[in-house]
């Protein structure tokens, strides 16, 4: 796990980046079991790749980066639409979570698969897109630059 000892801060996030891997800290019970090793009452902001479900956002700022409006150009089966709006957020603002929250994810499956028990596209093919669009300012960053 990795806090924020300071101000959250924009970070360009990229799936070949090794913080991309943040993303595993949600998988099962890891959170609860580091929520259980802070101290009583202690609350920490942690730095995060994304989070599936449990996420509030700031309207004004979703919409800055065009919100979901890309949902009409993914295939029927696909998956991702979480990760390309909380990336595009990161660049421009940053992003974090707390640490404990009291809130999990329940590891139910939530994507809907194709005949074939896959999906027929990602999201996130549309990452460079709309980076260009909604934050050209970090398009030539890779993590870790910000």
């Amino acid at each position: 796990i990795e806090y924020w000892d300071g101000p959250v801060l924009p970070e360009a996030i990229t799936p070949d980046s090794s913080q991309w891997e943040r993303w595993q800290l949600h998988r099962a019970a890891n959170l609860y079991h580091v929520g259980l090793s802070l101290p009583p009452g202690e609350m920490r902001r942690y730095k995060v790749a994304w989070i599936a479900s449990c996420i509030m956002y700031d309207r004004a700022k979703l919409l800055a980066v065009g919100g979901f409006s890309f949902w009409s150009r993914l295939p029927r089966y696909h998956s991702g639409e979480e990760v390309l709006v909380q990336n595009l957020l990161m660049r421009r603002w940053g992003g974090c979570a707390i640490v404990p929250s009291g809130t999990y994810y329940s590891q139910a499956p939530t994507t809907v698969l194709n005949e074939a028990g896959t999906v027929d596209g990602h999201a996130l093919d549309l990452l460079e897109e709309m980076i260009e669009r909604y934050a050209p300012e970090t398009s030539a960053l890779k993590a870790d630059t910000l």
